[in-house]
């Protein structure tokens, strides 16, 4: 939320933060709470870290992996069968 971009490519500041949670309908005092004390941090962190790893920047994506070679293959965007399909059958091959 906090990266969320403006039409003109800017990135909205903290000031917009109230505004959000509250068209989003996110509980405000819930939300001060985990924001002042950092309670999600490390798991954001993680997350992070883990999307850059796989070069992972943008949503939806699924990372596809042959649990046998450990070859895997990112799928982007939003994506017909037919598209994991091929991605699942050269990942197996």
């Amino acid at each position: 939320m906090l990266a969320r971009s403006n039409m003109d490519g800017t990135v909205l500041g903290l000031d917009a933060i109230p505004a959000l949670t509250k068209a989003l309908k996110i509980n405000q005092s819930a939300f001060d709470d985990c924001y002042k004390h950092n309670t999600t941090s490390d798991l954001y962190e993680s997350y992070t870290r883990e999307a850059r790893f796989f070069k992972i920047d943008g949503s939806p994506t699924t990372l596809i992996v042959n649990n046998t070679t450990k070859q895997y293959e990112l799928v982007q965007g939003a994506t017909d069968i037919a598209e994991f399909k091929k991605v699942i059958d050269r990942l197996i091959k």
